[in-house]
Order: C-alpha cells, then structure tokens, then sequence
C-alpha cells in the first residue's frame, strides 16, 4: 500500500487511506493522501465501531476500495458496507488463505473454520476481484476452506526498485569488514523456523567445499531464545566459523548486502510472495529458494536462480550447482536476474496492473 500509493496517484488515482492506530508506518506516503485512523479493540481481531460509522457516512464518496488482508473486522465491515452501498471493491489476501497455517494450530485452524462460513467467505464471495500475487497462491488458496467461490485474478505484484537508490557496497563491507572477498550467501529475513533458517544451518554443515573464502550470513531480526537455540545447533555442528550473524539490517547496509551477495537464500516451509526475493533480483543477485516460497515458478523460468525443496538436502544441491558454475554462468543469471525484476516484480508494473482492476470494476458498477 505505501509503495504502490504514489505510483496510482501518477496514473490518475486519488486515494484515501484508512487504517487502525499504530498498526501501518504512514510517514512515507505522500501528502496528496488523507488518512484516517481509527481506534481498535478485541486484539489482533481490531473490532472498530468508530471505523463502521465513518464506513456508513463516507464510502458512498468512492467508487471503488481495495481491502488488504483478512480475518479482521475490517474486511467483513468493507464488503458488507460496500455491498449496501453498491461500491466495487478487490481484495488482497496476502497469503492468509495458504494451507500451510492450517497445520501449524488445530485451536486456530478450528476458529478459522467457524469464521470462514460465517463472515469471511461472504467476504471474499462479495469481491469483485480476489487479488493474487502468483499463481501457487491462487492455486493454494483454494484448498483451505469450503465453501469457497471466489472471482480470482493473478496481478503483478512487486518491490522497490533497490538498483535506483544507487546502492553501495562500502557501508557494508566497512561495518563487516572481514567479508570483504568473501563469496556471500546472504539469509536475509524475519528469523523464524518458518524461513527454513534450521533447514540452512543443517545444509552449511553438509556441504564438502566450503573454504575460507566463503561466508554464510544471517541477517534479519531474531527472537533471543531462538537465537540460543540456532547457535547452540551451529555449535554442534561445528560450523561457527561458517556463518555471520549481521543482526538487523536497513537502509543502506540492507541493500549493500543484497549486493555484496553472490546468492540469496530463502528456503521457507511458506513464503506468499517474498518481497526480499524481488529485492534482491532489483540488485541483479540471482537467488535460491525453496518451492514453497510462491514465485517458485518464475524464478525457474527465468533462469535467475535454483528452486529446491525445503530441507537439507535439497538446498545443499542447490547450492553445489551454484558452486559448479564459471564465472560466465554466473554473470548471466546475474542477468537474468535483473530481467525477472523488470518484467515480474516491478511496482510499476504492479501499479498498471491495480489501475486496470479498478477500472474495470468501476466502470462496470451499477
């Protein structure tokens, strides 16, 4: 929403925001903008009269609304409210449908169940689109829950274009100084055992060659137990001098990293879309991901990275492909990299692709 706001507003669009209290960094949208904030309760659920009142008073000021995310009040309160007023609306899921959360609680995976035939099916039944952000994510969202009829669509979808902020690597090998010359494999993400972070310490520890010269990074924030936990199995292994911890990384030292980076790796249990991956591609760094990381696909097609199953020994033979490559191999899916961003994960092109949804359902609105 932050990224694509201004990139609409250049096409024509003018566009309200409104959110609940501390729950978005609005500081970088634009000022053309007008946002409205409203107080929440019952938790996570953020149950809002305040929000339902203004929804009745102003929606009718629209002619269409974009809802992101589900199975918060928000989204059931838009879709009832538009369907009175006859306002279009589509919707992005954000990967709340993949089955993948349905195993990881059977309490939550039972609540979601009742809410699911009581509101959100309703919810996404009434959309005049359902957006979704690769095709594995439309193909996985429709095996969670039943009944389940939605008017789907696949839009581009994507992340800064990191080559534009002309990223240095200087900051980073200044603050790391011991990677300089280093070949880097970069692990940059949220810290949890969804991200597949055990998955790629057991795979450092298997691989044959892996000298000196080679450095595992991990960078991302982390919760201190399991931060524990992660060095108490990388002691064990025996590979503490393998692998960096970077801490938290933004900005500058962020992008530096993305590329100082030979590869990136990512191999999650579940991953909707990856915005890191795309970041990284934007900074031509070829990439290796797990095939349940959603862009999976256009990642093989493109030729930009390796796809691998999310366990051990499927990252380490990604990985040995990676090493068996020359230096020319390399380059080239350096470039092809780059090419997967320009033509799959550019937010211009995803701001098009938004345009032409809401146009298309504006203008067939009764």
């Amino acid at each position: 929403m932050i990224n694509s706001t201004p990139l609409l507003e250049s096409l024509g669009f003018a566009i309200d925001i409104a959110t609940f209290k501390n729950e978005a960094n609005l500081e970088y949208i634009s000022d053309e903008s007008t946002i409205f904030e409203f107080d929440s309760y019952l938790g996570t659920y953020s149950f809002s009269p305040s929000f339902n009142k203004w929804l009745l008073a102003n929606l009718k000021n629209y002619n269409a609304v974009i809802i992101h995310g589900i199975w918060q009040f928000h989204s059931y309160a838009v879709a009832r409210h538009c369907k009175k007023q006859k306002i279009p609306f589509v919707l992005f899921t954000h990967g709340m449908l993949d089955p993948y959360f349905n195993s990881v609680s059977f309490f939550k995976y039972i609540k979601k169940v009742l809410y699911w035939k009581v509101f959100e099916n309703t919810t996404l039944s009434l959309a005049s689109r359902v957006l979704f952000t690769s095709e594995e994510e439309k193909r996985c969202s429709a095996l969670s829950f039943s009944p389940y009829e939605v008017n789907g669509e696949v839009i581009a979808y994507g992340s800064p274009d990191l080559s534009i902020k002309n990223t240095s690597t200087n900051r980073f090998y200044d603050t790391y100084p011991l990677l300089k010359n280093k070949q880097i494999f970069l692990f940059l993400s949220r810290i949890h055992p969804k991200k597949g972070i055990e998955v790629l310490i057991n795979a450092i520890s298997r691989l044959e060659k892996s000298g000196n010269d080679v450095a595992f990074c991990i960078a991302g924030p982390i919760n201190e137990s399991y931060k524990t936990k992660l060095e108490a199995l990388i002691s064990s292994l025996n590979i503490s001098n393998k692998i960096h911890w970077l801490g938290m990384l933004d900005g500058e030292l962020k992008h530096g990293a993305f590329k100082a980076a030979d590869v990136f790796i990512l191999p999650s249990f579940q991953e909707n879309f990856g915005i890191v991956v795309a970041e990284s591609l934007s900074l031509s760094t070829p990439v290796i991901i797990s095939d349940r990381v959603n862009i999976w696909q256009e990642i093989k097609a493109s030729k930009s990275g390796y796809v691998c199953e999310p366990s051990a020994t499927g990252l380490v033979k990604a990985i040995e492909k990676w090493n068996t490559l020359s230096s020319e191999e390399k380059k080239i899916m350096s470039k092809n990299a780059r090419s997967c961003y320009e033509s799959q994960f550019s937010l211009q092109e995803s701001a098009k692709d938004i345009a032409r949804v809401i146009r298309d359902i504006a203008a067939v609105s009764p």
